[in-house]
């Protein structure tokens, strides 16, 4: 695919993905005292793998 049409797609399906991440969870980790630094890297990041290996398969990094 290129680049120049993988970047439309992949940022709509990130932004897809980040948009469906449950907000219950979110309120549990503040309520367990995470910071939002930590809700991002412990939680936020961990669910979207799928989306930044197919990220980095199609633009070839």
């Amino acid at each position: 695919m290129l680049p120049s049409l993988a970047t439309p797609l992949l940022i709509m399906m990130s932004r897809t993905n980040a948009k469906a991440f449950p907000v219950d969870i979110i309120e549990a980790a503040r309520i367990d005292g995470l910071s939002e630094f930590g809700i991002f890297f412990r939680m936020y990041i961990p669910s979207m793998k799928a989306i930044f290996s197919l990220n980095f398969s199609e633009t070839g990094i």
